[in-house]
């Protein structure tokens, strides 16, 4: 299951894609935990999300994906 993830979530790098932000990541400054709209929370993974502009819990962002994980994604959000 890893090995079809990882190849699913590549498929995703240098693309746009709309995240649904949960959370501000407390560790890291200007990074944010949002899902794509086909993830369930807690079910599927996370989408880690760059942003110098302030997010919040709610907002949907279009998000560039830089970097493919097994279970994650990677991205930034448009300045």
């Amino acid at each position: 299951q890893q090995e079809i993830s990882q190849e699913i979530n590549d498929e995703c790098l240098g693309k746009t894609i709309r995240v649904l932000i949960d959370e501000r990541e407390i560790e890291q400054a200007d990074t944010y935990l949002g899902r794509t709209e086909s993830d369930a929370p807690e079910v599927d993974g996370q989408v880690t999300v760059h942003s110098k502009s302030p997010l919040a819990p709610g907002d949907f962002v279009e998000v560039k994906i830089t970097d493919a994980l097994a279970y994650d994604l990677v991205g930034e959000a448009p300045q």
